[in-house]
């Protein structure tokens, strides 16, 4: 089965029923949109002020330290305010394009559509999934230690909250990922950045179990004509 046989399939009224199908979530783009852009609101209203107040006169007749500092401030209320428009531009597109946004899992393959591009990967040479930037619940019931980023975090959280009350995890510190190796080339492929499918938790649980049951399947059929 091609890349095309399977997106037609899967926007068909009727797909079959043991694949899952994740289409973008457009209420979950839109509110990322909404905090992102508030926040760019936020960082531009700091960020031309303080810099009117600091050009020229922080760096014209002033001692390197002094102009050290006022450079290091100015990048941050810059990153803030130019990176929230940046992000707020990119949901834009993905609402834009939401048809053309996909994930699917068969029982035999892991198909992401993105706009002019399709990865399609058999389960059995997905290997090494991890999810980054997630905290999910560990064995004794706590919560696997925050990850990188501490600063940085304090917006992921506030522009991509994951879940509700009742989620089985947080957002951990640090640019969330779920992304895979394809033992093919060896190459990464990211899955998803954020929960605009679905929980990214879930999402991985599924691609894992999937890929073993695949890879299982797989090496029992080997095994059969030795058997005979």
């Amino acid at each position: 089965m091609d890349a095309d046989s399977i997106v037609e399939q899967a926007r068909s009224d009727r797909p079959p029923s043991e694949w899952n199908i994740w289409p973008l979530r457009r209420d979950f783009v839109r509110g990322s949109a909404i905090r992102w852009g508030l926040l760019a609101i936020f960082g531009f209203a700091i960020f031309i002020p303080v810099t009117l107040q600091m050009i020229p006169g922080d760096f014209v007749g002033t001692g390197t330290g002094e102009k050290i500092f006022s450079i290091v401030v100015l990048a941050l209320l810059g990153t803030l305010a130019f990176g929230s428009a940046g992000i707020v531009g990119h949901d834009v597109w993905r609402l834009q394009h939401a048809r053309d946004f996909m994930l699917v899992i068969t029982p035999e393959f892991f198909l992401k559509a993105t706009p002019g591009h399709v990865v399609l990967t058999p389960l059995e040479h997905v290997t090494h999934v991890t999810l980054n930037g997630v905290v999910t619940a560990s064995p004794s019931g706590g919560d696997v230690p925050p990850q990188r980023f501490p600063f940085s975090s304090q917006f992921i959280n506030f522009a991509n909250p994951a879940g509700g009350a009742t989620a089985p995890r947080q957002r951990a510190r640090g640019a969330a990922t779920l992304a895979y190796l394809d033992s093919r080339d060896n190459k990464i492929i990211t899955v998803c950045t954020d929960d605009a499918f679905d929980s990214m938790a879930a999402i991985c649980d599924l691609l894992r179990s999937r890929a073993a049951t695949r890879s299982d399947k797989l090496w029992r059929e080997s095994l059969q004509p030795r058997q005979n």
